[in-house]
């Protein structure tokens, strides 16, 4: 149960962090494109 719900954990953070990543790129690509 906790080696689960600590995978969950990681697998999350690590999508959070990606997309975070993913908003930083679309907004530095419309301020270049501007």
């Amino acid at each position: 149960m906790n080696e689960k719900f600590h995978l969950m954990k990681k697998q999350t953070d690590f999508i959070s962090f990606a997309t975070g990543n993913l908003h930083k790129i679309v907004v530095f690509s419309a301020v270049m494109s501007q």
